[in-house]
């Protein structure tokens, strides 16, 4: 499980660091909310992908009673994946 949060962490904070990385060497500067954005979509996008590509391995995750378990592993997924765009939407960003 430890090696599982540490692959997923790093598609928020790779993405963090090589923007702020970008600036340092003189590229574009990327504002920090901007940086953060960028790495709560990315990780929004991986994770929503995850959902269906292993939408029967996490659904045996959730207890046995629960009906419907892979489709509630597809709704969010699709809700991870209206996140990643949501915080693009200043209107929608708080809610996403």
């Amino acid at each position: 499980m430890g090696r599982d949060l540490l692959f997923l962490s790093s598609f928020f904070v790779i993405p963090y660091g090589l923007l702020t990385a970008l600036g340092w060497v003189g590229g574009p500067r990327v504002e920090p909310a901007a940086r953060m954005r960028v790495s709560l979509s990315v990780f929004f996008i991986v994770t929503s992908i995850a959902h269906f590509a292993l939408g029967q391995k996490m659904a045996r995750m959730l207890p046995s009673e629960l009906p419907y378990r892979l489709e509630i592993i597809y709704v969010t997924g699709v809700f991870e994946f209206l996140g990643a765009v949501g915080v693009w939407l200043p209107k929608l960003r708080r809610l996403a």
